[in-house]
């Protein structure tokens, strides 16, 4: 699972960018390949879905809960 066919970027690049650019404090220090590989943790991919959501959306986390 360390060669992916689909991304054109390598684990390391995509750590890095998603902590520089979605995620943030503690959560984006946090963040390392092991998250990812071998097997994707759900609560962190969890995590940067619904940071995405806040950038793409621009409404705090708050909103998006009943």
């Amino acid at each position: 699972m360390e060669t992916l066919s689909f991304p054109r970027y390598n684990i390391a690049e995509i750590v890095v960018h998603i902590r520089n650019k979605l995620l943030t404090g503690a959560d984006g220090k946090n963040l390392s390949k092991s998250d990812f590989l071998p097997n994707p943790k759900p609560e962190v991919l969890y995590m940067i879905y619904m940071r995405a959501l806040q950038l793409v959306y621009g409404v705090r986390l708050e909103h998006f809960y009943m």
